[in-house]
């Protein structure tokens, strides 16, 4: 039986917690939003409204309008246009509404992997990472979409293995799926949550009776489902050929015009002067990750379950994995790092949510 409910939350602060956390994150967007669509730089912003206009419209993207960004961020902007008319209303909500997603996710994977004092730790940094205009998140860019669907990927996957309900690994793969078809670069959740679900101890309770293979061919299945609607669409209205070229061909090409692809994490070495503004989240993401190895490293040694397979690991490869596709995409605008911010954050906040009485993915 359970302990008498002297411990247990009263149902005022059980509502009063969660309406804390929304109130925050809806005053954090408005302020967000009320600033990034008026900046100097916003002419990739109205660019995609345009095209969203124009597909909108019946334009066929690729061959009416082109790109070498993927389709998703048109295809929103156009669902936007669709809803509200013409104006700047369209793209006010469709990126707040990203936004609101991505804090949303990135609040619920603190509490899901860590004691829930510790979301009042993660959520103040969280809305402060996730809506800097200097790396104009929150603005109607590839970039802002990425982040929210990777958050929620993650997020699916760490209420995986809490829960072990498989809908959420379905869900885990379709979120980390769909990433790539706002921009190519966003591999990093996608390839963190692919690590993590092959690195699963088989004594993890959330496999149950699946075998590893199976939870990775059910996180693919999720992969695959988010890929099946954009190619069906495209290859509906003859413009599959000219995507994949203009997607994949064509960046591929500038690069070889360019001489070479770039050393991987040198634009992000000769760009330091943009990482400028994180200088002290780097430098507490450091001495947290240290304090986390450091944890793991006294958990290994007392035989219990290694840490790296829970927050720390999936945060850890999927901001490495994010400043490599950066890098490697000779990223050089501030608004290119936006992907890199929510493991930063996780990052951060890591070792004081285990201070505050975590209790890991392991």
């Amino acid at each position: 039986m359970e302990a008498p409910s002297s411990k247990r939350c009263s149902p005022v602060a059980r509502i009063a917690g969660p309406a804390v956390v929304i109130a925050a994150i809806l005053a954090a967007v408005v302020v967000n939003q009320s600033a990034v669509h008026w900046r100097e730089n916003a002419a990739d912003s109205q660019l995609f409204a345009y095209y969203g206009w124009c597909v909108s419209q019946g334009a066929v993207p690729y061959r009416d309008v082109w790109d070498n960004k993927p389709p998703g961020i048109w295809w929103l902007n156009a669902a936007a246009f669709v809803a509200c008319g013409e104006g700047v209303a369209g793209e006010v909500l469709v990126s707040a509404a990203a936004l609101i997603v991505a804090l949303g996710a990135l609040s619920g994977i603190i509490a899901t992997t860590h004691h829930p004092s510790a979301l009042w730790i993660g959520l103040p940094a969280a809305l402060v990472m996730l809506t800097q205009i200097h790396f104009e998140c929150g603005a109607n860019r590839t970039e802002t979409f990425v982040v929210a669907c990777e958050c929620v990927g993650v997020l699916a996957l760490c209420r995986w293995r809490r829960r072990g309900r498989l809908a959420w690994l379905l869900v885990a793969g379709a979120a980390c799926g769909a990433a790539p078809w706002f921009k190519q670069s966003g591999l990093g959740a996608l390839a963190a949550c692919t690590v993590v679900v092959a690195a699963t101890p088989p004594s993890m309770p959330a496999l149950g009776r699946l075998s590893r293979w199976r939870a990775i061919g059910l996180f693919l299945a999720g992969v695959a489902a988010a890929q099946a609607p954009p190619i069906t669409v495209l290859a509906a209205q003859g413009a599959l050929e000219d995507a994949a070229y203009a997607i994949v061909g064509f960046n591929r090409d500038a690069i070889a015009a360019a001489g070479a692809a770039p050393i991987p994490f040198q634009s992000v070495w000769l760009n330091r002067a943009l990482l400028a503004r994180l200088d002290l989240t780097l430098g507490w993401a450091a001495l947290s990750a240290a304090a986390s190895v450091a944890s793991l490293r006294r958990a290994c040694s007392r035989g219990g379950e290694p840490r790296a397979h829970g927050l720390f690991g999936v945060a850890s490869v999927w901001l490495g994995v994010g400043l490599l596709a950066i890098s490697l995409s000779g990223g050089h605008q501030a608004y290119h790092y936006q992907p890199i911010l929510p493991p930063l954050t996780l990052l951060s906040v890591d070792w004081l949510g285990r201070v505050a009485g975590a209790r890991g993915l392991g």
